[in-house]
């Protein structure tokens, strides 16, 4: 659905869900228009009732454009990130026999280069002539893992932590079933969820190739532990809880095709 953002912004205002100040900052630069705002001039017709969640999603995705997509949380976000979204196929084409993936750090530069890139709008195509020099396997993993990394609700959110850490010691059946149900929380938001089937199911991928790559679920459980995982009330998990979350990822990796049902629907294989 093709929308004009005056549109949007006319509907969104009329419904007083956001102030003309600030569609005004929302859509400078989107809509050739916004002067007419300013100017009182007529707007398009209001957008009937039956339309107005398109224009919410519009208007949603119209501030993604606006904003870097680092250190945001992850439920102003409608879809999963292009940055996952890509660097998950990228990796996928190119990383899985790599040695060391996500262990040996990428270019700091270069990670830095990308992030900026991706937080700036652009269009970050890994293989093309503009970015291939800064995108090896390295650091490409290391742009995902800090992104990831630098949410200020981790991927899995800090509310289910406790329970989380309490699965290390149940038998599989248990595990599963539990945390089939956390997934499917609605405190664990959608964009939350996709982001981890996709993760899993490329870590799943990478464990298939792990004589090759060095990285067994073990490996890749020490990496994203402290990545995945925020106790409610601390920054950092403590020594105490680190064993038992590692545990926990570890058993993610090796059960997330019955986790999901759908693990694979939308895989990013060929973005």
């Amino acid at each position: 659905m093709i929308l004009d953002p005056l549109q949007v912004l006319h509907a969104l205002r009329e419904c007083e869900i956001v102030s003309n100040a600030l569609t005004i900052d929302i859509f400078e630069g989107i809509s050739g228009n916004v002067q007419d705002i300013r100017d009182g001039r007529e707007l398009p017709p209001l957008v009937p009732p039956t339309d107005l969640e398109d224009y919410v999603y519009a208007l949603q995705a119209a501030i993604e454009a606006q904003k870097g997509i680092f250190g945001r949380d992850l439920t102003e976000f409608v879809e999963v990130p292009e940055v996952v979204v890509k660097s998950i196929g990228f990796l996928d084409r190119h990383g899985l026999y790599i040695t060391g993936l996500f262990r040996v750090p990428g270019n700091e530069d270069h990670v830095n280069e990308l992030k900026r890139a991706f937080n700036e709008g652009a269009e970050v195509k890994f293989e093309d002539s503009e970015f291939f020099e800064i995108s090896s396997v390295y650091d490409v993993a290391s742009l995902l893992k800090s992104f990831f990394r630098e949410l200020p609700q981790p991927l899995i959110p800090r509310v289910f932590f406790r329970q989380f850490v309490s699965l290390y010691s149940v038998d599989d059946e248990e595990f599963i079933r539990t945390m089939k149900s956390f997934v499917e929380d609605p405190q664990f938001y959608i964009v939350n969820s996709d982001c981890l089937r996709f993760l899993l199911g490329y870590l799943v991928r990478v464990v298939r190739c792990s004589t090759y790559n060095k990285m067994t679920a073990d490996n890749l459980a020490i990496v994203f532990a402290p990545t995945l995982l925020k106790p409610p009330d601390e920054e950092d998990i403590s020594l105490l809880d680190l064993q038992p979350c590692i545990a926990c990822v570890k058993r993610m990796i090796d059960h997330a095709e019955a986790i999901w049902d759908n693990i694979w629907d939308g895989y990013p294989s060929g973005a």
